[in-house]
């Protein structure tokens, strides 16, 4: 399971997934949209149905199948972006009223600043989870 996707200073991608970082010498929204064709979607869809459903504007949570659930901590066009998986996170502790450290359910820990967004972010995804459980019930 991937644990979180980030843009390194080379506009590399890396994906830390199972304790292992993967290096992709690829823009970040073709490597998103490789995991959007699994499910025959594209990636700028995705994100404009989640946009129109919620009506949300930005830093909107991506849902890419059952164990990838995308919360974009920065900006998907900003030079350090930073998506985090919101399934494989295990829990959270405040370090300071500024950070907040991510603990994944591989015992990998990543420490972001802005903890109010990163808290804004989690009950979106909350939402979002809520909504697909919902419509994959019905």
């Amino acid at each position: 399971m991937i644990d979180f996707i980030v843009k390194n200073q080379r506009n590399n991608v890396e994906i830390v997934e199972e304790a292992k970082i993967t290096t992709y010498d690829l823009p970040l929204m073709r490597v998103l949209h490789r995991y959007a064709r699994m499910t025959l979607t594209s990636i700028a869809a995705r994100i404009e149905a989640t946009k129109k459903q919620f009506h949300w504007q930005s830093k909107v949570p991506i849902y890419l199948g059952k164990d990838l659930l995308l919360i974009p901590i920065k900006s998907l066009r900003s030079p350090h972006t930073l998506l985090v998986n919101f399934y494989a996170i295990k829990s959270t502790q405040k370090k300071n009223s500024q950070e907040i450290e991510i603990i994944f359910i591989d015992s990998i820990h990543k420490t972001i600043g802005n903890a109010n967004l990163f808290r804004k972010q989690l009950i979106r995804c909350h939402v979002l989870d809520l909504f697909i459980l919902e419509s994959e019930s019905k």
